[in-house]
């Protein structure tokens, strides 16, 4: 089989950067339809007859300016004449809202008579009868000005009302008057009937908008493009926005926010914690919440048994155990151990994934403690779409992160330093960004004899390992090596990744096969992995892996250039 340098199209992993990423109207009633009306002579003073009904309305002009007032004449009413043919009665206006009745005031002077019109023919004065039938309209001579107004004489009884004219033609409009004081406001009328129920609409998250921001472990940078290690603070920084949605007991409410910090303090090593905001007196503020934990016992034993009751763990999973005392001898309080042989309530313990249960010895004291990282004590649940402490809506959920110390954490991408991955063990909920992970192993070259998976090299350090605060997004990665078969053999050499496993391939594998008669040919091999679904919440990690054929595999980890290259794995997600 012929040697080729890239095999897929993959160049050499040197090539590779590995982290790339994101009033009320007046009275002005018009009064010119009058003085359309034909005059007859003055009678003798008649009895005043009924009244008769009304006609309508006339529209109702706006108000004129009031005159000053005169002197006030004496009382004398005068004869009441033959009443003549009625003028037209005017146009009805739409009736203005009635205002509270003001003081009467003082009459105003009555301005010059104006020329009167044609005179119809008088008629005869005599005791007043019935209404006569209407005459016909005279025509409407202009308004003349208003004279003073004499003193108001007593009233004479009321005759009986004649039929009503045809309506004259509507004055001129006066100018308009001042506004008059507002009129009382009427009697609030019965209420409606209730109208039917509509039917439930969906239900809203309360404020509107987006959380705007990042946890990061370096101020004032939402997403750092340097490794971070050993960091004690923890950051939620504005991230285009600088806007959260927090419930502040009755209501989700938009609070602006400036960058808030949390100290890590004294915490557990290798253990998860989850990142919550809420509201202090109007104020952002944050507080951590540890994973899993419970009292345990362990047999002094070869090898010894963890009791943790309804633990819920797999053989893989990693814990850590504390103390108040002292630990059996073989264990060590804050270091990361690996569970085989799971039982319900029980299970042992390993140094290294897959590797031999630790035998306990000696005498221990005080009160045992484990920890998890994959499972939490206290549930984010969603509420009203938003993911919060279970049982606490004030609390709003913003991601996770992983301890390296009891005070530190990190956010590293490796593949600087040999055998040393990257670690992203911090997860944002909120604005997640594709991060970038690198493993590269520079040994020039090692031999592998045995058909067996297994890191790299055997380095427990060939890996790279992340958290993941909610399960919603896969995980990618990529390995890249380079062997040499030195003798024919019908199985070869082979390349994997594992999922949170250093023994059995998550996905395809890369492999060669030297039939071809010709020890000692370079190929270049590619595994790739795509987890198609997201990884459970927790801790997890990706190993780069390799398996021997049945003659000896010499795999290549840096060929000092050339043609060869850089053998490394490269994995990216989203935090």
């Amino acid at each position: 089989m012929a040697a080729f340098p890239y095999p897929l199209g993959y160049p050499p992993l040197a090539t590779l950067t590995g982290d790339e990423v994101v009033p009320l109207a007046s009275q002005g009633v018009m009064k010119g339809a009058k003085s359309g009306l034909f005059t007859g002579a003055t009678g003798g003073s008649g009895t005043t007859g009924p009244t008769g009904p009304s006609g309508p309305t006339g529209s109702t002009g706006p108000t004129g300016s009031t005159g000053p007032t005169g002197a006030t004449g004496a009382s004398v009413t005068g004869p009441t004449g033959a009443m003549g043919v009625a003028g037209p009665t005017g146009a009805v206006g739409a009736t203005g809202p009635t205002g509270s009745t003001g003081g009467t005031g003082s009459t105003g002077d009555t301005g010059p008579t104006g020329s009167a019109g044609a005179t119809g023919a008088t008629g005869a004065t005599g005791a007043t009868g019935s209404a006569g039938s209407p005459g016909a309209a005279g025509a409407t001579g202009p308004t003349g000005a208003t004279g003073s107004t004499g003193a108001t004489g007593s009233t004479g009884a009321t005759g009986a009302t004649g039929a009503t004219g045809p309506t004259g033609l509507t004055g001129a409009t006066g100018s308009t008057g001042g506004t008059g004081p507002t009129g009382a406001t009427g009697p609030t009328g019965s209420t409606g009937s209730t109208g039917a129920t509509g039917g439930t609409g969906a239900t809203g998250g309360g404020a509107s908008g987006v959380v705007s921001g990042r946890l990061t472990l370096t101020s004032g940078t939402p997403v750092t493009t340097s490794d971070v290690t050993g960091a004690t603070m923890v950051y939620f920084t504005p991230f285009r926005g600088n806007q959260i949605p927090l419930w502040d007991g009755s209501a989700w409410t938009m609070y602006t926010f400036t960058e808030t910090s949390l100290a890590l303090g004294t915490l557990t090593n290798a253990t998860m914690y989850d990142v919550f905001g809420y509201q202090s007196s109007g104020v952002l503020a944050l507080e951590s919440l540890v994973w899993l934990n419970a009292t345990i016992t362990v047999t002094i034993a070869t090898p010894g048994v963890v009791t943790w009751n309804s633990h819920g763990m797999s053989n893989g999973d990693p814990v850590v155990f504390t103390t108040t005392g002292a630990l059996p001898t073989g264990l060590t309080a804050n270091t990361q151990y690996w569970v085989v042989s799971v039982a319900t309530n029980t299970f042992q313990v390993a140094a290294t994934f897959g590797g031999a249960a630790i035998n306990t010895t000696g005498s221990q004291s005080g009160t045992h403690t484990g920890w998890q990282s994959r499972q939490r004590g206290t549930a984010v649940t969603l509420q009203d779409g938003r993911y919060c402490k279970s049982g606490d809506k004030t609390r709003l959920y913003l991601g996770s992160f992983f301890t390296t110390a009891t005070t530190t954490t990190e956010d590293s991408g490796g593949g600087v330093t040999t055998q040393v991955g990257g670690k992203r063990y911090l997860w944002n909920y909120y604005n997640r960004v594709n991060r970038g992970l690198r493993e590269i192993d520079t040994t020039s070259t090692w031999n592998y004899t045995t058909a067996t998976w297994r890191q790299a090299n055997g380095a427990v350090g060939n890996k790279v390992e992340f958290i993941i605060g909610i399960a919603e997004d896969a995980v990618d990665a990529t390995v890249v090596a380079t062997a040499q078969e030195q003798s024919n053999s019908a199985t070869g050499a082979q390349i994997s990744v594992g999922l949170d496993t250093t023994t059995s391939p998550s996905t395809l594998q890369g492999a060669f096969y030297n039939n071809i008669g010709s020890p000692g040919t370079i190929i270049n091999m590619v595994a790739i992995y795509n987890s198609l679904s997201s990884p459970t919440a927790g801790y997890h990690f990706l190993a780069w892996l390799e398996r021997g054929g049945a003659g000896t595999s010499t795999f290549i980890g840096n060929s000092g250039g050339g043609v060869v290259g850089q053998s490394g794995m490269l994995a990216r997600i989203n935090a």
